[in-house]
């Protein structure tokens, strides 16, 4: 793990390391470091809840009547992600050669979020399951997790507040009514998201522009989608063509 964080887990049993480091000894002010890890295996659904989630069920035993509206939230976003990922990726490819089974549809829309392990050739994928990837990709799992994204708790506020805003009503749920101040920082980080997100990507298509082993239909679809939700970036029209 010191030298790949990324083997976090790799192993079915925990694991403990210890590292002692003494640079260049015969130098004076030298570096001396020393690193204590610890890692385990967790199941991509168990480590996408987060901590906090587990501690409250194990302490109320379950009940689900009992848990914080924070761990309801959880639990609620998580079902929905995970049934509307699989439906999609299962639509998405079902007018495809090869149909995508429910089971490897649903392990991928749960490990896309989770563990990001994939059971099926990204490449033979439609253009579309491949954006439902993306999207379970960007929101991510629970706060205080093992995964990343910008969180089902930011997800569940946005479109709470977007709900709120048609309906005319407040934004609460089960009870309670969610502060200005977290609606305004859970649209903040979306946006900053997805503005980091795009201008990423421009920055490795203009990059790999200079690759001659770059997939010319991967590029071509790239920058056609880029020229759609980005007018004001000028493409050279020859390149920026509908894919195929």
């Amino acid at each position: 793990v010191y030298l790949n964080p990324a083997l976090a887990g790799s192993t079915g049993c925990p694991r403990i390391g210890l590292n002692y480091r003494n640079e260049w000894p015969q130098l004076t002010g030298n570096y001396v470091t020393y690193s204590l890890s610890y890692d385990s295996y967790v199941k991509n659904i168990s480590g996408g809840l987060g901590f906090l989630v587990w501690i409250e069920l194990f302490k109320f035993r379950f009940n689900l009547y009992r848990i914080s509206t924070f761990a309801k939230v959880v639990l609620i976003m998580s079902a929905i992600l995970i049934a509307i990922g699989t439906l999609a990726l299962f639509l998405t490819e079902y007018s495809t050669d090869e149909v995508l089974r429910i089971d490897l549809a649903l392990f991928t829309s749960v490990s896309s979020r989770t563990a990001g392990l994939t059971i099926v050739n990204i490449r033979d994928l439609t253009n579309a399951s491949k954006f439902v990837i993306m999207i379970l990709m960007f929101i991510g799992v629970n706060p205080i997790s093992t995964g990343g994204g910008i969180k089902t708790t930011t997800t569940f506020i946005v479109f709470l507040a977007i709900w709120a805003l048609i309906t005319g009503k407040k934004v609460h749920a089960f009870k309670r009514t969610f502060s200005i101040e977290s609606i305004l920082k859970s649209m903040a980080l979306v946006v900053i998201s997805l503005v980091f997100v795009l201008f990423t990507a421009m920055t490795i298509e203009y990059i790999e522009q200079f690759n001659s082993t770059y997939p010319p239909e991967l590029k071509t679809a790239l920058l056609y989608y880029l020229k759609l939700y980005l007018p004001l970036v000028r493409w050279d029209s020859q390149k920026a063509s509908p894919p195929t």
